[in-house]
């Protein structure tokens, strides 16, 4: 997939060159303004499927904390209270 997406973006920046060497300035415009969005589309889709990997694995660690490290935040309470709570079974 990711071969063909570096495929598709080549092919339109080869039309783009070579319209302007073709002295054909629309076609070269309209090859690059899609190009430019297909180049974008690809950045923001990489992107959003970074935060959501970058998402789903903080909240699997901390989900996972207590098993891990048999580490027990405190209860909220009302009253703001700071401490860890450590525990070592034998």
């Amino acid at each position: 997939m990711l071969y063909s997406l570096f495929f598709l973006n080549s092919l339109f920046i080869v039309g783009a060159v070579e319209a302007v060497h073709s002295d054909v300035p629309a076609v070269a415009g309209v090859l690059s303004f899609f190009e430019a969005g297909w180049y974008a589309g690809n950045v923001y889709g990489a992107v959003n499927g970074a935060n959501k990997h970058n998402s789903r694995a903080t909240e699997t660690f901390l989900r996972n904390l207590d098993n891990r490290l048999h580490l027990v935040l405190p209860e909220t309470r009302q009253t703001p209270v700071l401490g860890v709570y450590f525990s070592l079974g034998f």
